[in-house]
Formats: C-alpha cells, sequence, structure tokens
C-alpha cells in the first residue's frame, strides 16, 4: 500500500468511500477489508468531521494495479499513434477507398476529415497514377524487405514506413503499385517472405 500524507487527498478518500457506499458498492468496500464499523461512522460524519480527521496521523493509501495502468497507456499511445496516422495519410494522398480499407471509417467521417485536413490538392477519381517500371520495382522489393524486418508491424505503419521512403508518390499511387498485382498489401509474412525469395 502506498500511503497518502496529504490531507486533502485524505478528505478526498473518504469522501470516496461514502460515494461508493451510496452507488451501491458498500460488500465490495467490506470484501476489501473496511471494517463495518467504520462504514457506519463515515454515514453520519459531516464534511467538517472528514476534514478535520483528514489532518490527523491516520493512515490512509491505495495500490497501484501496475499492469493496468501500463495497458491503459498502450491504449492510449495506439489510440494517439492511428490517430497521427490518419491525419497523415489523408495529407499525403490516401484515397477515401484506401483510408476505409485501413481505418474502418465510414464516408462522412472520411468526408470530415479530408474537409479539415486537406485544401485543393485531393486525390481525384479514376485509377491513380503509377510511377515509372524502375520506381515500382523499388517499391516491391522494399516492401518485402520490411516485412521481413518488420514482420509484428500493421499495414498502416508499413505503408508509412514505405511513405518515408518515396514522399513523392502520393499514399494513393504507393497503394496502387503494392497490389499491382496480386494485392501484396493483404499477403501475411510468409507469403511476402516466399515472393521476395523468388
Amino acid at each position: 500500500m502506498i500511503e497518502i500524507k496529504d490531507p486533502v487527498l485524505k478528505r478526498l478518500l473518504l469522501e470516496h468511500l461514502i460515494e461508493q457506499m451510496e452507488q451501491g458498492g458498500l460488500d465490495q468496500l467490506l470484501e476489501s477489508g473496511v471494517w463495518p464499523e467504520v462504514l457506519d461512522s463515515l454515514r453520519q460524519r459531516t464534511a467538517r468531521d472528514l476534514l478535520q480527521v483528514s489532518i490527523m496521523d491516520i493512515k490512509l493509501g491505495f495500490d497501484v494495479d501496475c499492469s493496468g495502468v501500463m495497458e491503459a497507456f498502450t491504449r492510449l499511445d495506439a489510440v494517439r499513434r492511428d490517430n497521427e496516422l490518419k491525419e497523415y495519410f489523408v495529407i499525403a494522398g490516401a484515397s477515401p477507398e484506401v483510408m476505409a480499407k485501413l481505418f474502418k471509417l465510414t464516408a462522412d467521417q472520411i468526408r470530415v476529415l479530408r474537409d479539415v485536413l486537406c485544401t485543393n490538392d485531393r486525390p481525384t477519381g479514376g485509377r491513380p497514377r503509377l510511377p515509372e517500371i524502375r520506381v515500382r520495382e523499388q517499391i516491391h522489393h522494399s516492401w518485402c524487405q520490411l516485412a521481413q524486418e518488420q514482420p509484428e508491424a500493421s499495414l498502416k505503419e508499413r505503408l508509412y514506413q514505405m511513405h518515408q521512403q518515396h514522399r513523392e508518390i502520393p499514399i494513393n499511387s504507393l497503394w496502387a503499385v503494392l497490389n499491382e498485382f496480386d494485392s501484396l498489401v493483404e499477403w501475411d509474412h510468409a507469403h511476402v517472405t516466399a515472393k521476395a525469395v523468388r
């Protein structure tokens, strides 16, 4: 248990115990080891009483669910990264079709993103323009290499890494290159590796 020494935090914790009881959490508090006498006394005390007790030398504390805290931060980082990639891909020329496939967005959500982030250089309809064959071969080679080096990376992350190597090519065109033969971006690591060594 981590001991609380700040009187303000002590008072807040005592008030929290009262709130828990009022919201139907009495059994949980009893199972946690809080004495019934303490809970009964808290119910009858005024805010002034809680304030005065909190400045006395009483031991109150809390436990930290370390794994839960770390999982929460991991989820938060994942959501933040996903939002960063959404914005990056829209600005870098990803079509609505690519955005819907990568991020499971609705047409309305994509429209809002493009309205906020893009000016006049949005991807036009129709088949995206492909770079010359030499560049396309480099892209395919780099994609296979990425799959080998980062087998755990998501499709979105790999596509982002590819665009870092070919910033002059819009995401929409890059996606088309990667899918020009047999939906390469949908392959798992084993298939990509097999294609790379042919």
